[in-house]
């Protein structure tokens, strides 16, 4: 390797410059996904409050229908 310097001098307090490349550069610019994200994030929270909320009143709605079904199922003396 002719021409490179191995033990080149390092002058203090400076850092190397690091640059994205090309193509980082150009997603960091890209906005075009971001949309589709956002209506992700809002369909999973949808999602989560309707299964909460299916919990939250099936749960007592299953107990009510058990009991009707128990009393409609009695036999009559």
């Amino acid at each position: 390797m002719e021409g490179c310097p191995q033990n080149a001098p390092v002058r203090q307090g400076s850092q190397p410059s690091v640059r994205p490349s090309r193509p980082s550069r150009e997603l960091l610019g890209d906005t075009s996904g971001v949309i589709y994200v956002e209506y992700i994030v809002l369909v999973l929270m949808v999602g989560i409050f309707v299964a909460l909320a299916i919990i939250a009143i099936g749960v007592p709605l299953l107990e009510s229908f058990r009991m009707s079904q128990s009393f409609l199922g009695a036999p009559i003396p």
